[in-house]
């Protein structure tokens, strides 16, 4: 399973960073830096809205993800855009897009963990204002959304190859029906040396299966 983590705001103390606040399409987690940095260098999981920029920190994904601004959470309902004069206190990442009855909805998420699902039009007007911060943009008067990949996968089980002998096989092609039988060997009784003895000199001496020798002899009571 691989997890995705869309990265909302940024936590502070003052101007000192403490981390990041998650959302991983069920709940809200709380990252470090160092945490995130790790999970992107793994690669086992997905991180939305930041990369590993040339000098090994941390940095908004423009490329990857359309980052123009992330949030940074200062105090109890205090908002400000990072690295921003803004007085601007909510945004939206967009987070995918679904087709309803021929009509796109895009699914977003504000930095207060609200989510919504915004028509083709609405986004736009967002856009224009500078709301939606991450994850769609507009190019040649067009939306585009990011590529994001799906946060199940799944276990894909190697199929059983049975091999059979060259001659089954082709005794099979020629007759589907072929049903095979297995025989089975006769049971050999062993006779002892004195029994043996005793069968060659009367002929009507019958060898039983528990080995006893019936000695009734013609014309005997």
């Amino acid at each position: 399973m691989c997890r995705v983590n869309f990265v909302i705001n940024r936590l502070m103390l003052g101007n000192r960073e403490l981390g990041w606040e998650c959302f991983n399409g069920k709940g809200i987690e709380e990252y470090t830096s160092k945490q995130l940095l790790e999970i992107i260098r793994n690669g086992k999981d997905k991180v939305y809205g930041l990369c590993i920029g040339k000098d090994g920190e941390l940095e908004p994904d423009k490329e990857g993800f359309y980052v123009t601004s992330i949030m940074e959470h200062r105090h109890v309902g205090n908002y400000r855009p990072m690295d921003s004069e803004s007085i601007v206190n909510m945004s939206y990442i967009c987070m995918g897009v679904k087709e309803v009855d021929g009509e796109k909805f895009y699914t977003c998420i504000s930095n207060k963990f609200e989510s919504v699902q915004l028509s083709k039009e609405q986004i736009k007007a967002y856009m224009m204002l500078g709301v939606i911060t991450a994850g769609a943009r507009i190019r040649n008067g067009e939306i585009e959304v990011a590529v994001i990949e799906s946060a199940e996968k799944k276990e894909v089980k190697a199929p059983v190859v049975v091999t059979e002998a060259p001659q089954e096989a082709e005794a099979k092609k020629e007759d589907p029906q072929l049903v095979e039988v297995k025989k089975e060997e006769p049971k050999l009784m062993e006779v002892k040396k004195d029994e043996k003895k005793m069968v060659k000199d009367n002929p009507k001496v019958v060898i039983t299966s528990d080995s006893k020798v019936d000695s009734k002899k013609k014309g005997d009571k």
